[in-house]
């Protein structure tokens, strides 16, 4: 199944008003983020010490199932997503490409 990186930040466009509205938008993503990690959906989940931004890797069959399931949080976040290879699937990549390379 693909694996994917994915880095947010918060949306600098979300009118925010006090900090209480701040403080229950962040915990109400964290309630959708424990969620999230407990069905499985992100393997591993972190947010930068500043409140800023952070990542999550996660699982999915296709990109059209990374956008939907990111789609809850586009309100309040920015991303940038990359599909990643597993250390056996980069060895194997290198090996066809050194392997064509020699033909």
């Amino acid at each position: 199944m693909p694996k994917f990186y994915v880095r947010w930040r918060m949306n600098p466009k979300v009118p925010i008003k006090t900090e209480d509205e701040l403080d229950k938008i962040v915990l109400l993503m964290l309630g959708w983020v424990k969620a999230d990690l407990r069905v499985g959906l992100m393997k591993d989940w972190g947010m930068c010490v500043d409140g800023s931004g952070g990542y999550l890797v996660c699982e999915v069959p296709s990109e059209a199932e990374l956008f939907n399931s990111l789609h809850k949080y586009k309100t309040y976040l920015d991303f940038d997503a990359r599909q990643v290879l597993t250390v056996e699937q980069a060895i194997e990549s290198r090996k066809q490409t050194a392997l064509e390379t020699r033909e």
